[in-house]
């Protein structure tokens, strides 16, 4: 009996040392371990590092304007390695070249026979003769060509032929023709003088005067031609011919040319001694040069 009391007893003091032991803390213990860590926002933080670090590392290489013109291949720019090439390029050039990029070559080309240059309305393939910038703008098939300059500007192939020269049209004289504006008339009548002023508007200009004369003594019979005043850009010359009553070329009877550009010119016939000088004389005025602004003078004069 005395065993089985000191086994009770014994029992019971173990239970009262279970109650009295306090219960372990587990949380406490996943702290000091790191065990609960194991998903906690510390974990989520290092994640999202990571992500981020691999996102910034990656393998795509960045777009670049290798010519330096401003455009990029992801712009339009079809030939980075060349600045003159992208979609801000005029695409002008006849060239067969795509410098714009739209995929067409030289949309932007107009043939230079279509394009009015000079602004004045006209282009060459409209027959604008001089479509010059700052040099043509009075050139053009509208444009008045009454200047006595030299030039064309109407664009008809004739120079000058606006010009209103009052002893014009006188390139040449059809025999017979008294009422032609160049025929002067009768030297021998009045005064024995003729005086009147003419201009020369081109090199190519050629003046004809005609008159007549009575060799009614068969042995003084002459006469002197004078051409005075002339501007410093002529530089002429003319010749006389004579024409029996018949209308029968005595061939061309004298001559004269200058000494030069400006300077004044005289011819003297002094005819024949049978008095055959009768008839019509055709004096014919050419030159180098150009001057509508100034005239020069011209004397016939019977001596």
């Amino acid at each position: 009996m005395l065993w089985l009391s000191i086994l009770l007893a014994c029992t019971d003091d173990f239970k009262n040392a279970d109650q009295n032991v306090e219960p372990i803390d587990t949380a406490e213990l996943n702290d000091d371990t790191g065990t609960e860590d194991t998903n906690n926002d510390d974990t989520g933080d290092t994640t999202s590092d990571t992500n981020q670090d691999t996102g910034d590392t990656g393998t795509e290489e960045p777009v670049e304007d290798y010519d330096g013109d401003g455009w990029t291949v992801a712009d339009g720019d079809c030939d980075d390695d060349d600045a003159n090439i992208n979609p801000s390029v005029p695409d002008n050039s006849n060239d067969g070249i795509d410098q714009n990029c739209d995929g067409v070559p030289d949309d932007g080309w107009v043939d230079p026979q279509d394009q009015d240059q000079d602004g004045d309305g006209w282009t060459p393939a409209e027959g604008d003769c001089l479509d010059t910038p700052g040099t043509g703008e009075e050139f053009n098939p509208d444009a008045a060509d009454d200047e006595c300059d030299g030039l064309d500007q109407n664009c008809n192939g004739t120079v000058d032929d606006g010009f209103s020269d009052p002893n014009e049209p006188n390139d040449s004289w059809t025999f017979g023709d008294f009422t032609a504006l160049n025929y002067l008339g009768r030297l021998d009548e009045d005064d024995y003088l003729i005086e009147f002023e003419n201009y020369h508007s081109a090199t190519s200009d050629v003046d004809t005067f005609v008159f007549f004369s009575d060799d009614g003594f068969g042995w003084d019979f002459d006469f002197t031609i004078n051409l005075w005043d002339v501007p410093a850009t002529l530089d002429l010359a003319m010749s006389v011919e004579g024409f029996d009553e018949q209308g029968v070329s005595m061939g061309v009877v004298a001559t004269a040319t200058s000494n030069g550009p400006g300077t004044d010119l005289e011819l003297t016939y002094e005819g024949g001694t049978t008095g055959s000088d009768t008839g019509y004389y055709v004096l014919t005025i050419t030159g180098i040069g150009s001057e509508c602004s100034i005239p020069y003078q011209i004397k016939i004069e019977d001596t």
